[in-house]
């Protein structure tokens, strides 16, 4: 599961980088992305993805879970964390502007200090790095979405 966390998230900042760079998101190929509906639809799927991520803390907050039921907690969470970049390069594969950029790098960077967080080690140095990243993703998230529900 490592592994392929490390390729997800390596994969989809390469790929929001270069589509950046290389003005991949002005490609006809890519002109789904403008639609509305497809923006809405994919946007709310990141979302629902995103609160399903928050319930682990949650979970573990609400019912103090330990031993083999929070290890079931713990393989979803990293399931779905899975689905994470690809969802985002399809909601979008070039960074934005503003919020719009640093949104992605701060879903990637809080998935990068999770992947670091799955060590077997009783220390976590890297878990305060990974809720900090978590929450401004899920603050910019809500900032995103209030914008684009006020103002489109």
């Amino acid at each position: 599961m490592k592994a392929a966390l490390s390729i997800s998230i390596v994969g989809s900042f390469l790929l929001i980088v270069f589509g950046t760079l290389l003005g991949w998101d002005d490609l006809t190929v890519f002109d789904f992305q403008e639609i509305d509906w497809f923006r809405n639809l994919s946007g709310a799927m990141l979302f629902f993805l995103l609160l399903l991520q928050w319930a682990l803390s949650i979970g573990r907050l609400v019912y103090r879970e330990t031993g083999a039921r929070w290890q079931k907690w713990v393989a979803f969470h990293q399931s779905v964390a899975l689905a994470l970049p690809v969802g985002m390069c399809v909601h979008s594969i070039a960074l934005g502007y503003g919020l719009l950029a640093v949104l992605p790098l701060f879903l990637l960077a809080s998935m990068a200090f999770g992947v670091k967080l799955m060590e077997d080690s009783a220390i976590k140095p890297w878990l305060p790095l990974h809720l900090v990243f978590s929450a401004l993703t899920m603050g910019a998230t809500l900032v995103h979405l209030w914008r684009v529900v006020c103002f489109r």
